[in-house]
């Protein structure tokens, strides 16, 4: 761990006090302490407060700057360091660049490249955005001692949709829970995307994990079976459980769909089998319970016929409620999991879009051309020699 020197003359500003043994793996990676000297050639970050917002799909700039004594710091020396924060003491590289040399990480490589606006931009570029991508970013500046680091939120338009599978509820640990989620197109949700969806009337009287590993369900209408009538509206909590043994349902996450979710026409009701085959006749595949969501409160699908979907539950899209479609609240009605083989209904298919097809530019996409081809002498994200992280 580095240990600052105080000097009188000199203002220390201790940015971070986590300090660990280096870790060998690129996630897991431990925090060390932050040190930059104020009047005495600094180097000083600075990001946009607040969160930037895009969608699955989209690009979008992490804004950093940073300000440094051009006579006491050669340019070619200054190190910039993209990492993801993955919890309090675990840390994801991202992206790394210093001098001519770029080095993208994971997930990211082909992905990312710095903006370059100028001098003393260290902005990030991140173009088809995932939702694993969700979450909070440091970018750190480092010139041999001194260092800044600034912190940058990534969030996503979307929507948060409640999960059980056939087996029941309550019957998911932590690890199933993702897995059931990244099966039906999405992500365990975070308690902030929880929170939003409960200021926007979300009411559900089942307790779900979240990404964090906590235990929570949001209500917004208090009743005797969710809790006691008599008590507050709000996210209720179970706090943090044991991810193995403990069981519970899971609230997913999912965005923006590069495709089209549709209900198909036939002359005739079908098993799940038959729908399968249906939807793949018709170039497409029978849509995912979050493809479904996504549908309903992106493009604002509303069907009032009951269909299959991927999982082997029959539900079906409300933007506009009325009586005969379900009820008073809009949503999607979710009518269980019946015999995939004898029990005949509609099916909802996704047809994935055209790749290559044009997308609506997202808030912070880079101008025209910047997305192209790397300038002359900049090495590509992800290529060039290893840079020391």
């Amino acid at each position: 761990m580095m240990q600052p020197v105080f000097h009188a003359a000199t203002l220390l500003l201790l940015i971070a006090v986590l300090s660990s043994p280096p870790a060998l793996s690129e996630r897991g990676r431990k925090k060390v302490v932050h040190v930059s000297e104020d009047e005495s050639g600094a180097v000083v970050v600075q990001t946009a407060p607040g969160k930037v917002v895009t969608h699955r799909g989209g690009t979008i700039i992490l804004p950093c700057r940073y300000h440094y004594d051009v006579s006491a710091h050669d340019p070619a020396e200054i190190r910039l360091k993209w990492t993801k924060v993955m919890d309090l003491m675990s840390f994801l590289d991202v992206f790394v660049a210093m001098g001519k040399e770029r080095r993208a990480f994971g997930s990211y490589r082909g992905r990312t490249a710095l903006q370059e606006d100028g001098a003393g931009d260290a902005s990030l570029i991140i173009r088809n955005v995932t939702l694993q991508d969700y979450g909070r970013y440091e970018c750190e500046v480092t010139d041999e001692l001194e260092d800044d680091t600034g912190m940058v939120k990534l969030d996503l338009e979307g929507v948060i949709f409640p999960y059980h599978p056939r087996l029941g509820r309550y019957t998911l640990n932590f690890h199933e829970a993702q897995e059931v989620c990244l099966a039906q197109d999405g992500i365990l949700a975070s308690y902030d995307q929880l929170h939003k969806a409960w200021l926007e009337g979300m009411d559900w009287c089942n307790a779900g994990w979240l990404e964090d590993g906590s235990v929570q369900y949001p209500i917004s209408r208090p009743r005797d079976e969710c809790g006691r009538k008599d008590t507050p509206v709000g996210v209720r909590t179970y706090g943090y459980r044991h991810k193995d043994d403990e069981r519970y349902d899971a609230f997913c996450f999912t965005s923006n769909l590069n495709g089209k979710v549709y209900f198909l026409k036939t002359d005739h009701k079908l098993s799940y089998p038959e729908a399968l085959q249906a939807c793949k006749k018709n170039g497409a595949k029978v849509a995912k319970v979050g493809q479904l969501y996504a549908a309903w409160k992106i493009q604002l699908l509303d069907k009032c016929e009951a269909g299959w979907v991927e999982d082997g539950s029959i539900r079906y899209p409300i933007v506009n409620p009325r009586a005969r479609c379900g009820g008073q609240e809009p949503g999607v009605r979710n009518l269980g999991f019946p015999d995939k083989k004898y029990k005949l209904f509609g099916v909802y298919c996704y047809k994935k879009g055209r790749e290559g097809s044009p997308k609506k530019a997202s808030e912070g996409s880079p101008k025209k051309g910047r997305e192209g081809s790397p300038k002359k002498g900049r090495e590509e994200p992800g290529k060039g020699r290893p840079l020391q992280v």
